[in-house]
């Protein structure tokens, strides 16, 4: 599960030296602050919206789905966040101030079911973040090629790719062609953004994962620099969940 942020430093600079000149805030609940992709069709509530959960301060939304997220919460404070994304970069627009994504998410095919998704423009009115049901801008049928999904009020494009969950992986530390470490992580078990440390001597790592019937499903190679890892599980829906490793490397010897 991805974190929520208060602040993304990366795009600080767009706010710097505005904190003390800026206006009461006052939320506009016209404007996307996002986009959520759901597995099939939800109900909504008597109101019409679904709205979001404030869980150890992140949005969440019980649902089978992925989504990011990016608005004022007051005068002084920005959120951002996502949800079983694999892949997100969030991009600046420097005289307009917007902010857009450009990501991706796995999604599990299942036979018998329709495979089919809805996108929505995600709102915050100052009390919570929502959406409308009835008001998808996107209906789309996953199949085996990747399938991209762009948004217009709130600017992104995030990419739905066939993705079988991960029970496990494999990491192997190599200097070259020598084998130093192997080890073996349980996706489930692991803690997000859990940090691994290599071996003296590591310039290049393997990660191979497999699914729950310990067949094999895709190779990574990590070169020396390279620190990150988004290992998907297995969360109950066709969106499957996201962990990050981060890659350790050893520090070079001191001269």
């Amino acid at each position: 599960m991805k974190k929520l942020l208060s602040l993304i430093s990366i795009l600080a600079f767009l706010f710097l030296g505005t904190s003390c000149s800026k206006p009461s805030f006052t939320p506009n609940p016209s404007k996307a602050a996002g986009v959520i992709i759901v597995n099939g069709q939800p109900e909504p509530a008597d109101d019409g919206r679904i709205c979001a959960e404030l869980v150890d301060n992140q949005y969440v939304f019980t649902l089978d789905s992925a989504m990011v997220y990016y608005f004022d919460y007051d005068a002084e404070t920005i959120y951002a966040g996502d949800r079983n994304l694999t892949s997100l970069v969030f991009a600046a627009n420097i005289d307009t101030k917007d902010v857009g994504a450009v990501a991706s998410a796995g999604y599990t095919l299942m036979e018998g079911k329709a495979n089919t998704v809805y996108a929505y423009y995600l709102h915050f009115d100052g009390k919570g973040l929502f959406f409308k049901p009835d008001k998808a801008f996107a209906t789309v049928v996953v199949g085996k090629d990747p399938v991209d999904i762009e948004g217009t009020d709130y600017r992104c494009r995030i990419t739905l790719e066939d993705t079988v969950p991960a029970a496990f992986f494999t990491i192997t530390c190599r200097n070259g062609e020598e084998e130093l470490a192997f080890d073996t992580i349980r996706t489930e078990e692991m803690e997000d953004y859990m940090q691994y440390p290599l071996p003296a001597g590591t310039d290049n790592v393997e990660i191979n994962s497999f699914n729950a019937s310990s067949e094999f499903i895709s190779r990574k190679t990590l070169a020396e620099g390279e620190y990150s890892y988004t290992a998907v599980y297995d969360i109950g829906g066709q969106f499957p969940g996201t962990k990050s490793l981060r890659l350790v490397w050893p520090q070079p010897a001191e001269e």
